[in-house]
């Protein structure tokens, strides 16, 4: 069926500079744009190349409806891994379509493929939206959290 959403986990392997042109066609909001142009081959591979980088990208038909990135981030403290889900985006006309809940899922089986600890994904106070989907994906845990970030271009 045509209109069916599916999962791909994106390797080296894959036609990168076909992806860079599809996630640079789709439809995404603000929240979405890159200070620094267009995603391109080279700076997926640059990221694929990452130990411990993973992409995901949903599709519905042949158009691309989302994507999901994260990183296994090794503890010191312990022999304990952290999956840590970096950005989760669905494209604008794809929304309220299972695009975020289908990533998610996938992200939930590479936790357990990595045999990570636990998984982590954070969202802004003001991202309702993000808020009520992740709170229907049943964690174990919701924290109140205050992230600080210093921008380091000048």
């Amino acid at each position: 069926m045509e209109n069916e959403l599916f999962i791909k986990r994106i390797t080296l392997k894959a036609n990168l500079e076909k992806l860079a042109g599809k996630i640079n066609a789709a439809q995404w909001d603000e929240g979405n744009a890159l200070p620094d142009g267009e995603y391109s081959a080279d700076s997926l591979e640059w990221y694929l190349r990452g130990e411990g980088n993973f992409f995901f990208v949903c599709f519905i038909g042949s158009d691309l409806a989302g994507m999901a990135s994260a990183q296994l981030l090794p503890r010191a403290y312990g022999k304990h891994s952290t999956l840590y889900v970096d950005e989760l985006d669905t494209a604008v006309n794809f929304r309220r379509r299972g695009v975020a809940t289908a990533l998610m899922n996938e992200i939930k089986l590479l936790a357990d493929e990595t045999d990570s600890y636990e998984l982590w994904l954070g969202t802004e106070k003001t991202n309702t939206g993000a808020q009520r989907l992740y709170e229907k994906l049943a964690p174990d845990s919701v924290e109140e959290f205050v992230g600080y970030t210093w921008d380091l271009e000048d």
